[in-house]
């Protein structure tokens, strides 16, 4: 089942990767993708010695140890770990979940473990919605890592959450979204928050609507639209359904393709209007948090 999941995820990572965002996405399982592995030795050209190099796992078989960072952009962090198989067997790290500052930041990396060997690989994260969000630095990476023998359709041996503090544990912090002029905030309880950041077509001919979801909870909620209209006419639904985590933030979209505005005759988009629908995943019998239209005017 993993193997036709996994193409779904990509898509979604892709398309926030190439746009700005994008769900532990949120506290969700999440498939693991079968991407091409890391072989190759990485050369540290801006990369930055941890004080204290974190160890992510250490036994007689294998040891995984985060070493250094690179920050220096604020788009394409990367860390440089050290992957050291000691065994017969072939081991695989996995990336579980992974936050940057508070903010969900996926990354497909994976990291197959020849038996024997003891390399070193990035670990890259695509932050375009930096630049949007305004974020300047990065101060702390948190990471779920997972390590298989053989195949990821085994049970992980041993799973593990580290942070990693490019200034030090003590200059660490979550980002917090202050609304901006220009922005529109759509969804405001105490439970939840969704701030429109920006609108507008892409070079693909897409049109997408950003936005900023924020969860108040100690559970995982779930955003989702539908009854989507573009310029007063009803509008393809674009499956929009994002769940973020207890007390996470994450940025990502909606979006409507070209073939899609090709067939409306759209060519700019002056209105937008949806149901938006906020709700506890984990407990479906709970009270709606949000469930009403809004309008959107970009």
């Amino acid at each position: 089942m993993k193997k036709y999941l996994c193409l779904l995820l990509s898509t979604c990572i892709i398309l926030m990767s190439g746009c700005a965002k994008s769900p532990d996405t949120g506290g969700t399982d999440i498939p693991k993708p079968e991407v091409e592995p890391t072989t190759e030795t990485v050369t540290e050209s801006a990369a930055k010695p941890l004080d204290d190099e974190v160890t992510v796992f250490d036994t007689e078989d294998y040891a995984l140890k985060i070493k250094s960072t690179d920050v220096s952009k604020i788009t394409e962090p990367t860390l440089y770990a050290q992957c050291t198989n000691k065994s017969k067997d072939m081991y695989i790290f996995y990336m579980e979940s992974s936050f940057i500052d508070g903010v969900e930041a996926p990354t497909l990396w994976m990291y197959e473990s020849e038996a024997g060997t003891d390399e070193e690989t990035p670990i890259g994260f695509f932050m375009d919605e930096f630049e949007k969000l305004g974020v300047k630095e990065i101060t702390d990476f948190e990471m779920t890592i997972s390590v298989y023998e053989e195949s990821l359709d085994n049970p992980p041996l041993d799973q593990q959450t580290i942070h990693i503090f490019p200034n030090g544990a003590e200059n660490a912090k979550v980002y917090e979204h202050e609304t901006a002029e220009g922005e529109q905030v759509i969804c405001d309880t105490p439970e939840a928050k969704a701030t429109v950041i920006e609108c507008g077509m892409d070079e693909l001919g897409e049109y997408s609507v950003w936005l900023w979801l924020e969860n108040k909870t100690d559970s995982e909620i779930m955003f989702t639209s539908s009854d989507e209209y573009l310029n007063g006419r009803k509008a393809a639904d674009p499956s929009f359904s994002w769940a973020v985590g207890a007390h996470r933030s994450a940025y990502t979209r909606i979006t409507w393709y070209a073939d899609e505005l090709s067939s409306m005759n759209i060519t700019d988009v002056d209105e937008v209007s949806l149901e938006l629908h906020v709700f506890d995943s984990t407990d479906l019998e709970k009270p709606d948090y949000f469930k009403q239209e809004v309008t959107i005017l970009p």
